[in-house]
């Protein structure tokens, strides 16, 4: 498929050759209405992960309201659930929701780009010291 910006003066063009993936998928809004054992599939901005809804909503977040049914979340025609975020850290979010404390990293950069995200999904946390490590801990509960 050939897109020349012909008349701009600028003389480029924009190919699709092949190699670039261009989905024809339409997101839908849709409420989560599984039990809390159901597994759910999470695009986290391209990051893929799989974890129970009972995750999900085990601690006051926005999290638990997209998965406890108060909310729409846009999914995919596969039925990913798309969220619109870097997903670098979104593991250690889930881990965080799982056990109610987590490691923190040694770089001060990461440990503040995990807060960041802790904060975007609404989780309340506190820095705690144990022997000698670094963790966060939940205190919603």
């Amino acid at each position: 498929m050939d897109m020349s910006n012909e008349g701009s003066g600028l003389g480029m063009k924009i190919m699709n050759q092949g190699n670039i993936k261009t989905s024809t998928t339409t997101p839908r809004l849709i409420t989560i209405n599984e039990p809390q054992s159901h597994y759910v599939k999470l695009n986290v901005g391209g990051a893929l992960y799989s974890t129970t809804i009972s995750t999900l909503v085990k601690h006051q977040s926005m999290l638990q309201a997209m998965f406890s049914g108060r909310m729409e979340v846009l999914t995919d025609n596969e039925g990913w659930v798309l969220i619109d975020r870097c997903g670098k850290h979104f593991g250690t979010i889930l881990n965080f929701l799982r056990d109610g404390n987590v490691a923190l990293p040694d770089c001060r950069v990461e440990t503040m780009e995990i807060l960041a995200e802790a904060k975007y999904y609404l989780i309340q946390v506190d820095f705690r010291t144990n022997s000698n490590e670094k963790e966060i801990e939940c205190l919603c509960d």
